[in-house]
């Protein structure tokens, strides 16, 4: 990065006592090694506490759900996919323990072991869902479908920030609470359907109000 932005990198000055950072101890003044003890190394270490409170509770259903995947399905069985099954069984439909669902399941392994060109990736992408005809298997394309967009984080809040953003402007800096909170609810939920006369009458009724309504 030093090189692309032209510059030269420095080891930071050190002084007795340090209120901002850290004194950070590199051998014969190098900078890599400043650097990867200081930035890279508390960085990574960061990156993989993340990653293991985040999977670490859903590791087991992460699991059962890539026995579909596959480069794995050959090597699993039906009961390994039952943690899945359960945990999904609203989304499917379908007993998790039926006959059609293991046929199913039977015929995708059987798909795959006379494949000659197998994914050897471990996360799902659009190519197994584009090999997985819904009208065939239609349990497992939304198993599939499910591990596919399934969320790394949910992003709720930054949503919610953003829509709040584009309802109080500088020009809408008095908005009362109440009403900032329907506009934002209405900006979330566009999927619902809004009587517009009613809210019409809902306003002219009200005693309260600057402008009288002309119906």
């Amino acid at each position: 990065m030093a090189e692309k932005v032209g510059v030269s990198p420095i080891i930071p000055r050190t002084v007795g006592t340090q209120k901002h950072r850290a004194n950070y101890i590199a051998n014969d003044g190098d900078c890599c090694t400043y650097y990867r003890v200081s930035i890279f190394y508390p960085y990574l270490d960061d990156l993989l506490s993340s990653f293991n409170e985040r999977f670490n509770s859903n590791s087991s259903l992460i699991s059962s759900l890539s026995c579909l995947l596959p480069s794995k399905v050959k090597k699993n069985t039906f009961d390994d996919l039952q943690m899945a099954l359960e945990f999904y069984k609203d989304d499917l439909q379908i007993d998790s323990y039926s006959s059609t669902l293991k046929g199913e399941f039977e015929l995708w392994q059987m798909k795959w072991e006379t494949e000659t060109v197998i994914p050897t990736n471990s996360l799902i992408d659009s190519d197994t869902l584009l090999n997985c005809p819904v009208d065939i298997f239609p349990n497992v394309y939304t198993i599939l479908k499910i591990f596919t967009i399934l969320p790394v984080t949910t992003a709720s809040v930054e949503r919610s920030f953003s829509t709040l953003k584009r309802i109080k402007t500088y020009l809408r800096n008095s908005t009362s609470e109440n009403k900032l909170n329907g506009l934002a609810l209405l900006n979330v939920h566009r999927d619902i359907d809004i009587d517009i006369e009613s809210l019409i009458d809902v306003s002219a009724n009200r005693k309260k109000r600057r402008l009288n309504f002309k119906l």
